[in-house]
């Protein structure tokens, strides 16, 4: 079943947090609300409702992807609250977890060099960490650094 960000949030915020969010409750055809928020915890809180807006984009443009590989995205982090991304070791400052618009997954059977490169392919705009290895990263860039800023490869 799929809800929108704000149907989510609703929710959410009747129950103080987000980690009662139902399991059948999708973001797209492919992406669930409950993976968007994996290992949050109750005491994080309850993120603002424009990340569930920046969440509900992210899987639109990310579900493209997706079709395109045709397998399951195994998510490792998606929205980090900056409690989660310390904890998570990150030392961006300006983490895209912490706006909802990057996620960490794997595919099973498929070499993360190959998943970068169908993500290339796609030709759908985003970021895509090169060098991880056991995982991939990829977000929907910063709108907060006008210049400089390139979709593709980065190194981080």
């Amino acid at each position: 079943m799929i809800k929108n960000a704000y149907e989510v949030y609703k929710f959410c915020y009747s129950k103080g947090n987000v980690v009662e969010i139902p399991r059948e409750w999708k973001i797209t055809n492919n992406f669930y609300w409950h993976e968007a928020f994996l290992n949050e915890l109750k005491s994080d809180g309850l993120p603002f409702y424009d990340v569930f807006q920046r969440i509900q984009g992210a899987a639109e443009r990310f579900q493209v992807i997706r079709e395109r590989i045709g397998k399951p995205f195994i998510i490792h982090s998606w929205y980090r609250c900056p409690q989660h991304n310390k904890r998570a070791g990150s030392s961006a400052g300006l983490s895209m977890h912490c706006y909802g618009t990057a996620i960490d997954f794997h595919i099973n059977g498929v070499t993360d060099k190959e998943v970068r490169r169908e993500i290339l392919l796609t030709g759908v705009l985003c970021r895509i960490e090169d060098g991880t290895t056991g995982w991939v990263h990829i977000d929907n860039g910063n709108p907060y650094i006008p210049d400089g800023y390139k979709f593709g490869l980065f190194k981080a």
